[in-house]
């Protein structure tokens, strides 16, 4: 079996990046599901839009089934531990989008919730080590799946290293919590050898928590902070639970 070209095996991981990463950070017991009307519309507001990425972005089809937690999707195939009960936090709104070019992709999250504490309790769950780890663990799987369907060993794949960047980077964001990290990868084939980036940023003002996934075949293009400011700026004023 003849492999895929190299840049079509790119533009297959950068889709599975942001899946697997959207879609692995928490495992069983999950976040508890009450949707209020008010914040089920408050978080499609504040979600990613097509202004906010600019031109040549195209907005797809949700590939990951939109979960009732919104931030971590419950999956037995990539479900992960992250060490905390989830299932004391309890989600009230959620929101997500994709966009997607040529050697580019990024999803966005909003989750809503009772309280500030538990926003900011429910994302330091799902950003701490442990889930960071899997997530990483997660992608080099279904990188290795994906380039095994295509030939196998004429094309190999490499994860790298995985860096995390000091919240205070992210003072612009205006956001109480943040988190971010970037995981390197580079896949290599008969045609050539090209790195991926994945960049994954988080963040929590009041009772609403965002999360940013990108992929791309340059470090952060899609201007992770830039488009969690946008999301962050639409966040209201007045934390409210609407009866």
């Amino acid at each position: 079996m003849r492999s895929r070209p190299l840049v079509a095996l790119l533009a297959a991981a950068c889709a599975l990046a942001a899946a697997v990463g959207a879609s692995a950070a928490s495992s069983p017991p999950s976040e508890q599901v009450d949707l209020v009307p008010a914040d089920v519309a408050m978080a499609k507001r504040i979600v990613l839009q097509k202004a906010d990425v600019g031109p040549g972005w195209t907005r797809k089809a949700s590939s990951s089934a939109e979960s009732s937690t919104g931030i971590s999707a419950d999956s037995p195939e990539s479900g992960c531990d992250v060490g905390v009960d989830l299932s004391k936090f309890t989600i009230t709104g959620s929101a997500d989008t994709e966009y997607q070019r040529k050697g580019g992709f990024v999803s966005a999250s909003v989750v809503t919730f009772p309280t500030a504490a538990q926003a900011a309790g429910d994302l330091a769950a799902n950003m701490n080590p442990a889930a960071r780890k899997c997530v990483t663990s997660a992608m080099a799987k279904a990188f290795s799946a994906e380039v095994e369907k295509d030939g196998g060993g004429a094309v190999r794949f490499q994860m790298g290293a995985t860096k995390v960047f000091p919240s205070s980077s992210y003072k612009a964001l205006r956001a109480e919590h943040v988190y971010a990290y970037a995981i390197s990868a580079r896949i290599s084939g008969p045609d050539g050898t090209a790195p991926i980036s994945v960049v994954i940023l988080a963040a929590s003002r009041g009772r609403v928590a965002v999360m940013l996934f990108g992929t791309s075949v340059s470090r952060d293009p899609m201007r992770m902070a830039t488009l969690a400011q946008k999301m962050v700026g639409r966040f209201p004023g007045h934390w409210v639970i609407a009866a």
